[in-house]
C-alpha cells in the first residue's frame, strides 16, 4: 500500500495541473489539448490506484471515464493517446 498513497499523491498533481490555466491552449500536434490528454493520464492512474486497494466498482468507474474521454478525442495519425485504455485495463484485471 505505500506505492498507493504515493500514487496517490501524483494523481492529486495532475488534477491540479490539469486545471492551471496555462494548460488550456497546448495541444498535441495542433489536435487534441493537453489538458484532455491529462484527464485521461489521470483517469487511468486513479483506476490502477483503485485496483490496488481492490476497489473494483472505482476502478470500473475510473476505467470507463478514461475510456469515453479516449473516444472523445480527435482523430490524429499517430493518436495522441498511444495506449488504448482498454488494453491498460485488460492488462490491470489479468496481472496476478
Amino acid at each position: 500500500r505505500g506505492k498507493g498513497e504515493a500514487a496517490l499523491q501524483e494523481w492529486h498533481q495532475l488534477c491540479h495541473l490539469i486545471h492551471h490555466p496555462d494548460l488550456n491552449p497546448i495541444t498535441m500536434w495542433g489536435v487534441n489539448s493537453a489538458s484532455d490528454l491529462l484527464k485521461i493520464a489521470a483517469a487511468v492512474l486513479r483506476a490502477k490506484i483503485a485496483v490496488q486497494y481492490h476497489d473494483w466498482h472505482r476502478a470500473s468507474l475510473m476505467f470507463r471515464e478514461a475510456i469515453d474521454r479516449e473516444n472523445a478525442l480527435k482523430y490524429d495519425d499517430p493518436p495522441a493517446w498511444t495506449t488504448p485504455v482498454r488494453q491498460l485495463m485488460k492488462e490491470v484485471y489479468d496481472s496476478p
